[in-house]
């Protein structure tokens, strides 16, 4: 039940709150994140470790690289307004609730010109650590130096 609780919790937030994303655990807000792509909700779970194993995520947009940091974060339940098939497959082969506003074939470009670069790197990674190991490695990649 509380898992239900806390993604509801998380649900209501992200829309009266505006943020891109919103992790919540025991009825308490772990944390608010805004800024476009991945990589913050990722910076998020790396420094939550694991005091996010159990959460509920509210995410705008979630597509196989958000489904795959969910998975390895040990979250319990994930709310997207926009999600992917391949992302909706993921969580549920994991034992993750996921519950969604639209589902997508998969996540476009921020052009809406082709697939999200992510979404395309990750489709064909079906083992969800080979996906979390190729994802963390584009995400360093894209790093300014």
């Amino acid at each position: 039940m509380a898992t239900e609780t806390d993604l509801a919790l998380a649900k209501a937030l992200l829309t009266k709150q505006g943020v891109q994303f919103v992790l919540v655990k025991g009825g308490q807000i772990l944390f608010q994140g805004q800024g476009s792509g991945v990589r913050p909700l990722m910076e998020a779970l790396d420094q939550l470790g694991d005091a996010a194993r159990g959460a509920s995520l509210a995410d705008r947009i979630a597509g196989k690289a958000v489904a795959v940091l969910a998975c390895q974060a040990g979250l319990s339940a994930l709310h997207a307004v926009c999600l992917s098939v391949a992302a909706r497959e993921v969580l549920e082969s994991e034992g993750i609730l996921v519950t969604w506003d639209e589902l997508v074939p998969a996540i476009r470009n921020r052009n809406g010109t082709g697939l999200c670069p992510l979404e395309q790197l990750l489709l064909p990674i079906a083992d969800v650590g080979e996906a979390a190991a190729a994802l963390r490695q584009r995400l360093r990649a894209a790093l300014p130096t």
